[in-house]
């Protein structure tokens, strides 16, 4: 089956024999709009994608398994890329040739971001060029409508290459789609995506803009409607507290006295070691929003 999400759906709802108009009600997409997604000419919204779910009668894990390969494979070759001496140009070859042949034998899009895994993994004295390809390949990736595990391994991998600008639409695309999507509810895909969404605000960080970086907070904010996700909620709240003391819109005393509430609301749920992990980060959020520029 074709890994495009769109021609996936279509599939489904011939197969279910669910009329177009029934489902087009449901989601309130027009036709053009719908055949255009179908085709991969065009985007949708993620809420409307949803939409398209629910009209299915699918859960996203069911969903998931249908447009998503076994990743056993991907999986063991990202972990070898990972555990690759950068000097090991052989070993290098080695999984590259395998990543071809599955490239060949499934046509599935996501062995190709393993060969990118590979390329940010090793050349380390091309950091410049590194850097050049990562704008590449994440301008495509952000055009993307559906982002899957396989984005985000790459994110990770590509994370040092990452330039501060490039960053803040990567992380509007985590937060805007995988932090509140129950593709990544449990506990462990929790605390993965919140590292990653932390790495990246380093990264927008490293920048030595405090504008930018309130700008990569505004964004978080204003594209989390929802969460499954509780500790990503508690950030979300933090956040908004820290931008309502840079706006102005509360004081110091004030700023300190909800930021110690929220912590110890919290202080029920999380262990000792979880709650000091959120203290020091707030301090850093702290520390780069009101940095000099």
């Amino acid at each position: 089956m074709t890994d495009h999400v769109g021609q996936v759906i279509n599939d489904i709802r011939k197969a279910k024999n669910i009329p177009l108009t029934q489902l087009l009600t449901y989601s309130g997409l027009n036709r053009a709009t719908y055949y255009r997604f179908v085709k991969g000419d065009a985007d949708i919204e993620i809420t409307d994608f949803y939409h398209l779910v629910y009209g299915l009668g699918l859960t996203e894990t069911e969903l998931a398994e249908l447009i998503i390969p076994e990743d056993t494979t991907f999986r063991l070759l990202a972990e070898r890329i990972k555990q690759l001496s950068v000097t090991d140009h052989d070993g290098g070859a080695v999984i590259q040739a395998e990543i071809q042949q599955l490239q060949e034998q499934t046509g599935y899009r996501h062995y190709g971001w393993l060969t990118w895994m590979l390329y940010f993994r090793q050349n380390t004295d091309r950091d410049d060029e590194k850097q050049r390809q990562a704008t590449v390949v994440f301008t495509e990736l952000l055009a993307l409508p559906f982002w899957t595990r396989y984005e985000l391994e790459l994110t990770q991998c590509a994370l040092p290459y990452l330039s501060p600008e490039i960053t803040v639409p990567v992380l509007e695309k985590i937060v805007k789609i995988n932090v509140r999507s129950r593709f990544f509810s449990t506990r462990q895909h929790e605390l993965k995506i919140n590292v990653l969404i932390f790495n990246l605000l380093q990264r927008v960080a490293s920048g030595h803009d405090s504008r930018l970086f309130v700008s990569a907070l505004r964004s978080i904010v204003q594209r989390f409607t929802f969460a499954t996700n509780y500790s990503a909620l508690i950030y979300i709240k933090f956040i908004q507290l820290l931008l309502a003391r840079y706006d102005g819109a509360c004081d110091e005393a004030a700023y300190t006295t909800a930021v110690a509430e929220l912590l110890a609301d919290i202080d029920y749920f999380y262990a000792d070691g979880e709650i000091k992990t959120f203290k020091s980060q707030f301090a850093w959020f702290e520390k780069m929003t009101f940095a000099k520029d």
